[in-house]
């Protein structure tokens, strides 16, 4: 695959294929695991559905940083500025541990009461947040 000469709808579908499999697996993977989820209790489900909108706001932080990253160091690499890629890795590197660091201490400190807000009480609370 040659980014630069390839066509395009070519290179699109080289890419595309893949991950659209990627995705259909990582859903089906949170269909099948919710089913059986749901076969045990209720409070499984709900735990599920409570940890859900994090976990998408968390994904998306992740890409949106994946792509903005991806974007600069292949531009810096189009533009034959090898010194400046290498060094747009490593503060991406630096920020996804600087990010991580933060996305820990403010979920272990505000989770609780955002899955308060969202009206989970007692055990659904207590299984959501483990």
């Amino acid at each position: 695959m040659n980014l630069a000469k390839d066509p395009i709808p070519l290179l699109v579908g080289r890419i595309a294929f893949p991950a659209s499999v990627g995705w259909f697996f990582n859903t089906m993977f949170n269909v099948v695991d919710t089913f059986r989820d749901s076969q045990l209790y209720a409070q499984a489900i709900a735990a599920l559905s409570l940890s859900m909108i994090p976990f998408l706001g968390l994904l998306s932080l992740g890409i949106g940083l994946g792509q903005g990253t991806n974007a600069l160091v292949l531009n810096a690499l189009g533009a034959q500025q090898n010194e400046r890629a290498v060094r747009l890795i490593a503060q991406a590197l630096l920020l996804s541990v600087i990010a991580s660091g933060l996305v820990v201490l403010l979920g272990r400190t505000f989770t609780p009461m955002l899955y308060r807000y969202m009206g989970a009480e007692e055990s659904y609370l207590e299984m959501a947040l483990s």
